[in-house]
This record gives structure tokens, C-alpha cells and sequence, in this order.
């Protein structure tokens, strides 16, 4: 869909933003813009989509193991929401907002030096579903978490922040894939697009948001 290295520029990109609006967080005990999230939580979830590294073992899927597809992928996430909901809240109800922080330094760190030296035969492998996914839709799918919940920090703490150009460019390109029509009216931005199909912001066009 993407190559190695449109997917990789964009989340470094991306992650650059989303590390300056961490560097001016005081307080990640508050409530965040998500409903029962707080800010500690929100950057758990972002650090534990950072934790590339750590899949680099899963690079060689077994003979029987198919490929996957990004979308095929997304939907099959989406299903676990609620889980993935309480995971990340239980992630940070059991570290103190200290380490919440050094987490995320840690994994901001790892996921650098991750793309570093990752190429296009890495494959990672999804044991849930016994499928595996190319690193570039892999990648594809970080790009997704870390924009959209890069808006998500930007708004809990107040920043004009607004996500990396390239990442936001992706992101909008999935969702007009998604949408299958011309944008409505006032969406032409790539952030206001994102903002209205995922339901961060309400639009008169009833069809929106794409995912409810």
C-alpha cells in the first residue's frame, strides 16, 4: 500500500510531534479528551504502539502462516476495542506517573532505533490469528495510532500542536479510501478529516463519523 520509507518518515515525523507536547506535560494524573482516559493512560497506549522493538523476533512466520492485509487487520482490531481499552488502562493503573514517563521516553527510543535498522523482509507475525503483516502495513498501522492519538494528547493538554504533515497525509488517504466519495464540504484539510471521520469532531454530513 505504502513503502518502507513513506511509513517510517511519517511516524518518525509524527512521533516528533507527539514527543515535544509530552516535553511540556506536568501532570499525567488529569483526565484526558478521551472518556475514562487519563493523560497517563493516553501515553501508556501511544508507548505500548511505540514498542516496535520487541517485535523484531517475530520476523519469520511459519510455513502454514498467510499474510494478512492492512485493512483486514484494522477490522479485525477493532473488534477487540473494549479489551484494548481496559489493557491500557490497567497498563497505567499499575505504574506511577514517573514511570509512565521514562516508559515512553524508553519507548520512543527503542521504536528509533527499530527503524533504523528494519528492512522490507521483516515480517510480523499476528500469533491471535496465526497470519502475518508486512512491516510497511505494520507500520501503516502505527502511523494511524500515533496521529490520531498524537490529537488526542494535543487537546488534553491544550497544545496547537497539530499532527506531522506526512502522517496526517496517510491517514486522510486511508479514510478517503474508507469514504469512497469526495470529501464533504469544509474537510479538505488532512487534520479536519481525520478529526470528522473518527468522530473527534461532529459534521452535519450524516455520514460521519466512518466509525461508530
Amino acid at each position: 500500500m505504502y513503502s518502507l520509507d513513506e511509513t517510517r518518515e511519517a511516524f518518525l515525523q509524527q512521533l516528533m510531534v507527539v514527543q515535544r507536547d509530552f516535553d511540556t506535560i506536568t501532570d499525567l494524573s488529569v483526565e484526558s479528551s478521551l472518556p475514562n482516559w487519563s493523560i497517563g493512560a493516553l501515553i501508556g497506549h501511544i508507548t505500548i504502539s511505540l514498542n516496535l522493538s520487541k517485535l523484531s523476533n517475530a520476523s519469520h512466520p511459519e510455513e502454514h502462516q498467510t499474510q494478512i492485509s492492512f485493512r483486514e487487520w484494522m477490522r479485525r482490531t477493532s473488534e477487540f476495542s473494549s479489551e484494548i481499552d481496559l489493557m491500557t488502562q490497567g497498563y497505567a493503573k499499575k505504574r506511577s506517573n514517573e514511570d509512565l514517563g521514562e516508559q515512553f521516553i524508553e519507548g520512543a527510543q527503542e521504536a528509533r532505533h527499530f527503524l533504523e535498522i528494519v528492512d522490507e523482509s521483516l515480517r510480523i507475525v499476528l500469533p491471535a490469528w496465526d497470519v502475518w503483516l508486512s512491516i510497511e502495513d505494520f507500520l501503516l498501522g502505527r502511523v494511524v495510532e500515533l496521529t490520531c492519538h498524537g490529537i488526542d494528547l494535543s487537546r488534553s493538554i491544550g497544545s496547537a500542536a497539530r499532527p506531522a504533515a506526512s502522517a496526517a497525509s496517510l491517514v486522510a488517504k486511508l479514510l478517503d479510501s474508507d469514504f469512497g466519495d469526495v470529501r464533504p464540504d469544509g474537510l479538505d484539510d488532512d487534520t479536519a478529516w481525520i478529526c470528522a471521520a473518527t468522530g473527534r469532531e461532529t459534521h452535519n454530513d450524516s455520514r460521519l463519523p466512518l466509525f461508530k
